[in-house]
């Protein structure tokens, strides 16, 4: 009997020695219930003291990706036996919800046991921390909203301990435009205990009607963990620290559509307040045909972006030609919201003399606080434009008023007698003057005679006149052709202009009508409005512009102009 018992415990030793191989390899999981955005941590222990450098971890990618990997090893003396044990610790990261298996790993002949989790798309809220005086609140200032205004969406952290605390990511919405605000950070004292608060806002424009959902916002945090072996005066952390991870509530919002009162055709202004303003470079009853003024009309909307405010455009206006500048926006942020701005600059120049008026400008809103219409309005404007002087008005200089100047105006007329009196100190001084004003005829006749008798008075007079005239329009075409090579179109186009004043002195130009007046069928009247589109249109870009085809044009034109004059003043010496 005890021959065959012997016999039997040999033959199951080997059963019993492999047994206590395979109970030397472990896994375990931390949680076995996680959300898609959170990780785990599988650790795999053996009691052998052997490394794990022949793990074969390729079936964890099916379902996980491996975010972290790291390697201990820890050895024990009791009672004079040694052992020694190895631990691999994973982070893992689900990349889907469902039940996901951690399937059974090889490592060396041996093999883990499998284990499940179960991995939510979202996990439960949890604003308060386990053991630490850490928490997070948020809150929403209404509960609906009008589509397309604004919504404010507040997160505070609270903390009473040494952390580290993460940035919070941004909320992702749908149908939603959101914009941060500026954060803030405070102290609060609750139940007597002292807080530091971290508060940030957001605002949020619903793009559509219905239900909006305000998702989970996740703050992570590292708090002392005084429990943790190693920690030390020198590590407060303990180490690493404990990870703290919270959710906030998730939130709901109704989204109300545009209210049916609301004027048909015009943009949806849901706001606070809004209003609109101008700025003339100007003063509006002063201009002058051909000189460009420039109007400035800024609209602001609290509880708007400024990508929602509409372009503000001046109507066609007979006599006046108008250039619609590219607009600025920007969106200024404070705690309370947003107010967006847009900044249109527009420049008029006037075609032509007179009186004309600009029409109101009126735009719709919705005051979200009195639940009506409301009109942001710019009055009629009204324009007083004069006309611009020749050049040779303006050379000519005006004759000075003997009512206005004269010492004696305002004052009653004297009689001979005092007028005499009055002026017989002043004897010796107009005897002087009539002698000079004499001397001065004698001469002037003298000088007529002696050119009368060379043929030479009226043509010297008017070949200096040419001369000085030619050289004021040689000296203005050198500055309007170096502008032209600097393609310059602001330069160039007062360069062009004071061309024209030297060229054709007798009239004045302002405008591509005026151009084409005196310069029919030239591309002088096309070059201009060309210019003009660029210094005050829309697309305000001088880049590319080249100012060799107008130096071509004026150097046909005045070819063309020196062919079609003769030299009237040489027929003159020729035929005395």
């Amino acid at each position: 009997m005890k021959i065959i018992s012997l016999a039997l415990l040999i033959c199951l030793a080997p059963l019993i020695f492999a047994e206590t191989a395979r109970a030397e390899i472990s896994a375990t999981i931390d949680r076995n219930r996680i959300a898609l955005d959170e990780t785990l941590n599988l650790t795999i222990s053996r009691e052998d003291g052997v490394s794990f450098s022949s793990a074969d971890l390729t079936p964890l990618e099916k379902d996980f990706r491996i975010v972290g990997q790291s390697q201990s090893s820890n050895t024990r003396i009791i009672n004079g036996a040694i052992s020694s044990s190895t631990t691999l610790d994973l982070v893992l990261a689900p990349k889907r919800s469902g039940i996901l298996e951690i399937p059974p790993l090889a490592i060396g002949k041996e093999r883990t046991a499998s284990l499940q989790v179960k991995v939510v798309t979202q996990a439960q809220p949890k604003t308060r921390a386990d053991n630490a005086p850490l928490f997070i609140e948020t809150e929403l200032d209404k509960q609906s909203v009008l589509v397309q205004a604004q919504l404010l969406f507040t997160l505070r952290i609270y903390w009473a301990v040494e952390a580290s605390i993460a940035q919070p990511a941004d909320p992702i919405l749908k149908d939603a435009l959101l914009e941060k605000l500026d954060d803030h950070t405070y102290n609060k004292s609750i139940d007597g205990r002292n807080y530091k608060v971290f508060e940030r806002k957001y605002a949020i424009f619903p793009q559509k009607s219905g239900e909006l959902e305000i998702p989970q916002i996740t703050v992570q945090a590292t708090v002392p963990d005084r429990q943790r072996h190693g920690a030390s005066l020198y590590d407060f952390f303990g180490v690493r620290g404990r990870e703290v991870k919270l959710r906030s509530e998730i939130g709901t919002v109704t989204v109300l559509g545009k209210p049916p009162g609301y004027p048909d055709g015009e943009v949806w202004l849901p706001s606070d307040k809004l209003s609109i303003a101008e700025e003339w470079s100007e003063v509006p009853d002063q201009l002058r045909v051909g000189e460009s003024v420039t109007v400035t009309i800024a609209m602001a909307g609290h509880g708007l972006l400024a990508a929602q405010l509409p372009p503000i455009e001046l109507a066609e206006t007979d006599g006046l030609k108008i250039y619609q500048g590219k607009a600025e926006v920007r969106n200024l942020t404070k705690s309370d919201g947003v107010t967006g701005v847009r900044q249109e600059s527009i420049a008029l120049i006037p075609l032509k003399a007179g009186r004309m008026e600009l029409p109101e400008i009126r735009v719709p809103w919705w005051n979200r606080n009195k639940g009506l219409v409301e009109y942001a309005v710019i009055p009629p404007r009204q324009l007083t434009i004069k006309d611009t002087p020749t050049r040779v008005d303006r050379d000519v200089a005006p004759p000075r008023s003997s009512s206005a100047d004269s010492p004696t105006a305002g004052k009653p007329l004297q009689g001979k007698e005092d007028y005499l009196q009055e002026s017989g100190s002043n004897r010796p001084l107009i005897l002087l003057s009539v002698f000079l004003a004499l001397a001065w005829l004698i001469t002037l006749f003298l000088l007529i005679k002696a050119m009368r008798g060379s043929g030479k008075t009226s043509t010297g007079m008017k070949v200096a006149a040419g001369t000085a005239g030619k050289l004021r329009e040689q000296e203005a075409f050198r500055k309007l052709r170096l502008a032209c090579r600097g393609n310059n179109p602001g330069r160039v186009r007062k360069a062009l202009l004071d061309w024209v004043a030297t060229a054709r002195p007798e009239q004045a130009a302002r405008t591509g009508t005026d151009l084409e007046r005196i310069f029919p069928g030239s591309g002088l009247a096309a070059i201009l409005e060309e210019l003009d589109r660029i210094l005050y249109g829309r697309e305000g870009q001088a880049n590319g512009w080249q100012g060799k085809v107008l130096v071509e044009e004026l150097e046909r034109i005045r070819k063309t102009a020196g062919e079609s004059r003769p030299d009237k003043t040489a027929l003159v010496t020729l035929y005395k």
